[in-house]
């Protein structure tokens, strides 16, 4: 999910047909001993319309203390203590700060945090506060004891396995066109960004905010 219901929308599950390019490993064996391996996973959606997106950051120069943002969908049981759809249905949102950034003995580099990363979020995106994608939500410690420590992986290791298969990182049509129009918006460009907020309407009536900044300007 991304953005918001308008006041008249259902929440609802929709789900793609879709086939796996690559996988990493979950575990590798170094010296006997487990470790975790690049949890990465690929997949090719077969779906004709367009999906919403994030966009892929950097992760390079995150350093320890700056603030991380992680978005997922935790199995912690909300679907048994709320009966309203809506609330199961809408993602979790928690944040901390980059703890420290540290090497695995499998050679897997990952990124630290105290934003709570909890059984059923892995997957999720980690954000920085500029709204780019920084690392994946992979694991936590499996002692209970220990408290506000969890792992990613860098957006890096993803973007590797983009190239193994020929994806390119880069923005689409709907997304290229709807920051055209933001643009236009704050150069008080009515005429374009009605332009261009109409064709993001066409690629995606649905659209959160499109209609809004047309009604706006």
């Amino acid at each position: 999910l991304r953005g918001r219901a308008t006041a008249d929308e259902k929440f609802e599950t929709k789900s793609w047909p879709a086939t796996v390019e690559t996988t990493g490993t979950v575990y590798e064996t170094i010296a006997g001993e487990p470790s975790w391996g690049r949890d990465i996973a690929i997949l090719k959606i077969d779906e004709q319309e367009p999906l919403p997106t994030v966009q892929l950051g950097d992760s390079t120069d995150l350093g320890t203390g700056e603030e991380v943002f992680v978005v997922g969908y935790p199995g912690i049981g909300i679907e048994e203590l709320f009966e309203d759809r809506n609330t199961t249905l809408e993602p979790t949102l928690t944040s901390g700060v980059v703890s420290a950034r540290r090497t695995l003995n499998s050679g897997v580099e990952t990124i630290q945090t105290d934003a709570g990363i909890n059984s059923g979020n892995s997957g999720g995106p980690g954000y920085k506060s500029d709204g780019e994608v920084v690392g994946v939500a992979t694991f936590s410690p499996s002692s209970r004891d220990i408290e506000e420590v969890a792992f990613g992986l860098p957006i890096e290791i993803v973007k590797g396995f983009m190239t193994e298969v020929g994806v390119e990182n880069r923005s689409g049509e709907l997304t290229t066109t709807y920051e055209e129009g933001l643009n236009a918006l704050w150069r008080d460009d009515c005429e374009t960004v009605e332009e261009k907020m109409n064709t993001v309407l066409d690629m995606w009536p649905n659209h959160p905010y499109a209609q809004e900044i047309i009604e706006e300007c």
